[in-house]
Order: structure tokens, then C-alpha cells, then sequence
């Protein structure tokens, strides 16, 4: 819909089409300039664009899964910015709004580096790129276009000494900003005055916060020699060895874990449990550690946090007879392959909102393997299958070997998040959540002395 907020009124553009665009730019008249759609049935996919609202087809091809991005119209208001994505691996183009062709040479200035961009921080007001957002281990690190901008912030930064700021909040044009810091007492929210820089206080994120555990930054080696980056959070108060483990790996599984505070790892370490959080092969960290993750889930990318354990318990920091997995949703699926596809790793397991059956994921997707059907492909690319009968599909479901556990009348709990939704979005329920792993870890996989 188009919505007038002045007069309250409102105008519908379209209806929902799954079959239709996936993507526009609109500038400062409300004039759709660049649109991307994507015919799921025939796979093709087109941009086009257009400085008046009249739009024309600049590119186009066809595409299994990989679709181009629009990034965002670039600063002067000429160029659209785009992603194009080959195997894996990503491209940065840029094409002429007013007549739909790519330039002669790049347009981007030369102080911009738009490859290491993993997302981009728009003006809301005309969908104008102001900086690129590049994923840095802790933090996200921001690039600003307008040289004067980046001069500010670099000005932010010197000021923070050494600390990565993560932007929340601003203004249209980012002339203010509200960011988060993760200071080693727990993160705080700060006020900054780009043109000034002037910074202030506005408060901590979460108040009477316990004792905060050391973070470290390691490296560990894949059994075929991969290097998995991961995080390690050690309890405040506990020397490093010896600790019980919590394995705690992301959803996504496209997706990566950072470092700084993370609100259920230092729960759990506060708890006493150390916590790793590897990026393991499928993790965003790069192109290459993305596309090493296809045809791998429950394959290496789950072997990839046993060998974290491995390494973990040759350096002597943690028991390896002490080790649990815990994770949501693509971890949660991790957390249940680790005591059902794996045997002898971890002494308990918890997971939340994680797939157990892999064929009842699919279903809904890979009936239509043939025409309307990008969500099938891209398990199918995941899970390293050609169709929908695979009988590797059951072998890596953790349900389909859920009796063996049972036959072994290994312990089981249920907890019913009630109105919750995927990401635990809801204070209550994270709460519930916490209380409950807490208790299941506890009482098997207890974590001995706990720091006060």
C-alpha cells in the first residue's frame, strides 16, 4: 500500500504474489526505482529500473537459488548498487538508473571497499546508500560513502578506543546515532553527535547484570583441516581447565556467530559452564566458509563442533567427559544430530525450536520440486541431494533415531513455549527458556563450582 501518514489515506499497489517482485527501491517522491522479481516456475529472474518511476529491464538471467540483491540507490542518486552471487561467491555491480547499462567504470569512490560489504545502512527518506556494513568478528564495522561522515566517525572511533560500536538507532541521515558498546562490564547504549562527535551515556542493556565471562577469540582445525573461527566464553571467577562444556552452535545455518556478550552464552557460563560458538563450514564469515557448508549439513558441519571439543580438551581447558550441545533452530537441529547421529560427544542435549525431521521440513517445499519451489532447492543445495526420495535425507533426521534413545530409556523433556515465536522475541519465555536448559544441564552435566 501506498500510505499517506498527513492525510490518512492509503492507496493499494498490489497484492501479495509469490510469483512477483522481491525487492524495490523507492526515491524521495515515492517513485519505485528499482525493482527485482524472480518466475519461480521458469526460474528467471530481472532488475529493472527507472528514474521517473517508468521502469525498464536492465538484467536479467536464470538462477536456481542464487538471486541478485539490490543493495540501494547509490549517494549522487544515479547508480543502482547490487549483489550478483556465483557459486557461492558474491559480485558488486552497479547499472545507470536512467538507461538501465552498466557503467564504462566503476562508480564507486575509490575510499569504498563495496566487496567487503555484507549489508548496507540506507537513508529511509530515498533508499540512498550511506555506508556498508562489513562483518567484523566482534562487532560490525561500518564504511560511510560521504568522506566528511567517514571522517566523523573515525573521530567516533578514536573516542571509543578501541571498542566496535554497532549502530541500533539514527537519524535519517545518521547525523545522530544510538549504538551499542560491549565494554568488559556488559553492553551499554551510547548517544553520539556525528558532527560533533559528543557522546553520551544513555544507560546499560540490562540492569544488575551478574559477573560478565571472559570472551576469547580461537581458532581450531576441522578434521580435514578447515580453520573453524569460534568464540569461547569461560566463566568469571574459574581458572581455564578442566571446565564442564556447553557446544552451543548458531541457527541459520546461514548465519554466524560474533563475539562480545552474548546473552545465553553468558548465562550459561555464569552458570559455570564454559561455551563455544564456532563458526562452523556454512557460516557467513566468508564466501569460502559459506560454500564449503553445501551438501554438509549433518556431515562436516556437524563434526565440525566434535572437533571443537577435540581441540578444546587437547589444550586442557574443558573435561571431555563434561561436554552437552545446546542451539535453536538450525542449532537446535545440531544439538539432537549431536546425541543421535553421534555417539560418545556429549552427555545431554538441548534444543529449542530445532528441526528434528529433515523430510518434514522439505515437504511443503519439494512437492513442487519442478516449478514454484526456491525453498526446495536451497535445502537441496544444504543437505548436498538431487530430489526429494534421497534416503539421506532420514539418515541425518534425528527423529527417525529417536527410538534407539529410547530403547536406552535415556531421560526426555518437553517445555511448551506458549506464544512465543522463532526467535524468542518475548522477555517471559527467553526467561522460561534459560530456567529450563539450566536445570536440564544441572542435573546432567552438573557444572560443579560456580563463581558468586
Amino acid at each position: 500500500m501506498r500510505i499517506n501518514v498527513v492525510k490518512r489515506t492509503h492507496k493499494l499497489i498490489e497484492t501479495r504474489d509469490k510469483y512477483g517482485p522481491y525487492t524495490r527501491l523507492i526515491d524521495e517522491y515515492g517513485n519505485v526505482v528499482a525493482l527485482a522479481d524472480y518466475d519461480h516456475e521458469h526460474r528467471r529472474w530481472r532488475v529493472q529500473v527507472g528514474v521517473d518511476g517508468s521502469l525498464r529491464t536492465a538484467m536479467s538471467g536464470e538462477a536456481e537459488i542464487d538471486l541478485p540483491q539490490l543493495q540501494g540507490i547509490s549517494p549522487d542518486g544515479r547508480y543502482l548498487w547490487l549483489v550478483t552471487w556465483t557459486n557461492g561467491h558474491r559480485s558488486m555491480g552497479s547499472v545507470a538508473l536512467s538507461d538501465g547499462k552498466a557503467p564504462q567504470s566503476d562508480p564507486t569512490p575509490a575510499a569504498v571497499h563495496r566487496q567487503d560489504w555484507h549489508g548496507v545502512l540506507l537513508d529511509r527518506r530515498n533508499d540512498r546508500v550511506i555506508a556498508g556494513v562489513i562483518d567484523g568478528s566482534t562487532e560490525p564495522h561500518y564504511e560511510f560513502v560521504d568522506p566528511a561522515r567517514a571522517l566523523q566517525w573515525q573521530r567516533v572511533l578514536q573516542k571509543l578506543d578501541g571498542t566496535w560500536p554497532s549502530i541500533v538507532s539514527s537519524t535519517d541521515d545518521y547525523s545522530r546515532v544510538v549504538i551499542l558498546v560491549m565494554p568488559p562490564g556488559g553492553p551499554e547504549y551510547l548517544l553520539v553527535e556525528m558532527a560533533s562527535g559528543g557522546i553520551a551515556t544513555l544507560g546499560p542493556r540490562y540492569r544488575q547484570l551478574p559477573a560478565v565471562g571472559a570472551v576469547r577469540d580461537i581458532e581450531y582445525p576441522a578434521a580435514d583441516g578447515l580453520s573453524i573461527p569460534a568464540y569461547l566464553t569461560l566463566p568469571a571467577g574459574r581458572p581455564a581447565k578442566g571446565l564442564p562444556l556447553v557446544v552451543m552452535p548458531h541457527g541459520g545455518p546461514e548465519a554466524r556467530d560474533h563475539g562480545g556478550f552474548d546473552w545465553w552464552a553468558q548465562a550459561l557460563a555464569y552458570e559455570g559452564y564454559a561455551v563455544l560458538q564456532p563458526n562452523f563450514r556454512g557460516s557467513t564469515v566468508s564466501d569460502d566458509s559459506l560454500a564449503a557448508g553445501y551438501g554438509e549439513w549433518g556431515r562436516k558441519m556437524q563434526t565440525d563442533l566434535a572437533d571443537g571439543v577435540q581441540y578444546l580438551t587437547a589444550q586442557g581447558i574443558v573435561d571431555p567427559a563434561r561436554v552437552c550441545i545446546v542451539g535453536a533452530s538450525y542449532g537446535g537441529y545440531a544439538a539432537m544430530a549431536g546425541i543421535s547421529l553421534q555417539q560418545g560427544i556429549y552427555r545431554c542435549a538441548v534444543s529449542v525450536g530445532g528441526v528434528s525431521d529433515l523430510r518434514s521440513m522439505m515437504n511443503p517445499h519439494s512437492a513442487v520440486r519442478f516449478n514454484a519451489n526456491i525453498s526446495g532447492r536451497y535445502y537441496e543445495r544444504w543437505l548436498g541431494v538431487k530430489d526429494f526420495g534421497d534416503p539421506s535425507i532420514d539418515d541425518r533426521s534425528p527423529l527417525i533415531h529417536a527410538d534407539a534413545l529410547q530403547s536406552l530409556h535415556k531421560p526426555c523433556e518437553l517445555v511448551d513455549l506458549k506464544a512465543e515465536d522463532h526467535w524468542l522475541s518475548r522477555s517471559a519465555t527467553r526467561l522460561q527458556m534459560l530456567e529450563a536448559t539450566v536445570r536440564f544441564l544441572r542435573a546432567h552435566n552438573p557444572p560443579g563450582t560456580v563463581a558468586n
